[in-house]
């Protein structure tokens, strides 16, 4: 069984709280604690970006050039998403993310 952290925040104060002592006093009070899933630890440099411009692909009928404002900078990128559209909030990976 999996049960996010999340989850159990919902429910109980887990602030100052260190991991391996949360897990320590879950297994010794509901059920042994067996293995621990990280999700999106290895992701890296993935920030919220918001496309501010769209043109299309001057080689291209499915792909589009749009600008992205990731706050810092606006970044110029290709995207091939058909949904696509001014001022929609979208997960951005940097160079090397």
């Amino acid at each position: 069984m999996f049960i996010s952290m999340n989850w159990i925040s919902e429910f109980t104060d887990l602030s100052g709280i260190d991991l391996k002592e949360l897990i320590g006093r879950f297994t010794l009070s509901t059920a042994e604690v067996e293995d621990i899933y990280e999700l999106g630890r290895d992701i890296k440099d993935v920030v919220v970006g918001k496309i501010v411009e769209i043109k299309d692909h001057p080689n291209s009928k499915k792909l589009h050039l749009v600008k992205v404002d990731i706050g810092s900078e606006v970044v110029d990128c290709v995207c091939g998403a058909p949904n696509i559209f001014v001022g929609a909030v979208v997960p951005f990976a940097k160079l090397g993310g």
